[in-house]
């Protein structure tokens, strides 16, 4: 095993949250001002995903006084303190692009995932 790797597997996070994209999750993330942190949350639909292992990356986009904004995370960041799932999403693409043409509530919204239903 390498020295990349095996100082790879000590930044992994193993708490995450399973998430795809189309998704409605809410980041909340470590702000440092001076020398206090505090917590700062991110709501916004997952619009893509890149990247695998330490690497992989996750964009959520959101509408924010009537623009647009988009903010991409890394998954392993020590930045990050917790994802949640808000919502589960049912899409047919791996990257939602065109969500950022739309305008009102088109723009926020992806078809509900149906529930399980167990036989």
């Amino acid at each position: 095993m390498s020295i990349i790797t095996t100082i790879e597997k000590e930044q992994f996070k193993t708490d995450l949250v399973a998430f795809e994209v189309g998704d409605s999750i809410c980041v909340h993330t470590r702000v440092i001002e001076g020398d206090k942190e505090r917590i700062q949350k991110y709501a916004g639909i997952v619009i893509g995903r890149k990247g695998t292992g330490i690497n992989a990356n996750f964009t959520v986009r959101r509408i924010s006084f009537g623009e647009g904004v988009e903010r991409v995370f890394p998954i392993h960041s020590p930045r990050i303190a917790k994802i949640e799932l808000e919502k589960r999403g049912s899409i047919r693409r791996s990257k939602l692009n065109y969500l950022r043409d739309r305008k009102g509530k088109a723009a926020t919204t992806v078809k509900e995932k149906a529930a399980e239903v167990a036989a």
